[in-house]
């Protein structure tokens, strides 16, 4: 690795460091203060990120920081792309869902936290050291932090206030596309370098219908009797879950504003669009409860999630 790379490497590292702790720190704090509870209340905390690395994680830095319990069990997930949203959801769900306390206040409480700064990540905008898909991806993508509380049904009087409940998951994977044909993201000597195909909105028209139909068939719903919460990786993912579910413009409006107000930032992103969704239902409250959320990461995988506002 040539000095000046080191150099580089070097400062986004540090400036990972510096500024994704401030960021997930301020995300959940502001979950903690909607939800309610007590910070000693939490049980587990799982942070997700794929722009930096650090040792030690997120998650142990951020038990300090927010003044968690030293017990509480901490689990650092790395590099999983846009649909760690998704899968964040998910297994914090399964987490909860599982148990883990003989007593309704020992029930796990799950903190998640969704931090990216991609800004560290950019590389050299100029052409001759640069190829142009790296700069594609640099001006798609944001910095962002996202945080959620997830726990078990639990008696009325332990009940904080609560947004969604989840329902049911899914995962998969499209065949085929492991390779360069998919999305991937690899660490070279100036950072992580991420590279999107070409051929990713094609694979996603072609495959997203026969996914998200078999998990709303398994709850009795159809695309028109759920709102649509699609991970906005870009317009042309957008684009292709409309075409390949044979959806409305309408039916993506939520994650077109999103991706249109705050770009593509990676995992917390869709959890922007469940916030929009939630603030439309207080606002005027909406017919359909039903949502699925749906996002597409590193391989390329899919991950769905049915959840009921509340």
């Amino acid at each position: 690795m040539a000095s000046k790379d080191v150099e580089f490497f070097s400062f986004k590292s540090k400036r990972y460091e510096e500024e994704a702790v401030g960021l997930a720190e301020r995300a959940a704090r502001e979950a903690m203060a909607e939800w309610g509870g007590q910070a000693e209340e939490i049980t587990h905390i799982l942070v997700y990120s794929t722009s930096g690395a650090l040792s030690p994680g997120l998650d142990l830095r951020l038990i300090k920081k927010l003044g968690l319990r030293r017990a509480t069990k901490h689990f650092w997930v790395a590099f999983n792309g846009c649909h760690a949203g998704v899968m964040g959801i998910r297994t914090a769900a399964e987490i909860a869902y599982s148990g883990g306390g003989s007593k309704a206040s020992l029930a796990p409480r799950v903190l998640v936290i969704w931090v990216e700064i991609n800004s560290c990540q950019a590389q050299s905008p100029d052409p001759a050291s640069s190829s142009a898909n790296n700069i594609v991806v640099a001006s798609i993508f944001g910095d962002g932090a996202a945080a959620a509380i997830i726990a078990p049904p639990l008696p009325s009087h332990l009940v904080h206030q609560a947004l969604f409940e989840v329902h049911s998951s899914a995962s998969s994977y499209i065949d085929g596309s492991a390779s360069e044909a998919g999305i991937i993201a690899r660490v070279r000597q100036t950072g992580l370098l991420a590279a999107l195909s070409k051929d990713v909105p094609r694979l996603i028209e072609e495959h997203v219908d026969q996914f998200a139909n078999t998990l709303l068939k398994s709850a009795q719903l159809n695309y028109d009797s759920v709102n649509w919460v699609v991970h906005p990786g870009g317009r042309a993912i957008v684009d292709a879950v409309e075409k390949g579910c044979h959806l409305q413009p309408q039916q993506l409006e939520l994650s077109r504003r999103i991706l249109k107000n705050y770009s593509n930032m990676g995992a917390p992103t869709i959890l922007f669009v469940l916030k929009l969704l939630h603030q439309e239902h207080m606002r005027c409250k909406r017919s359909v409860q039903w949502s699925f959320a749906l996002a597409f990461g590193p391989g390329i995988s899919m991950e769905g999630c049915l959840l009921r506002l509340l």
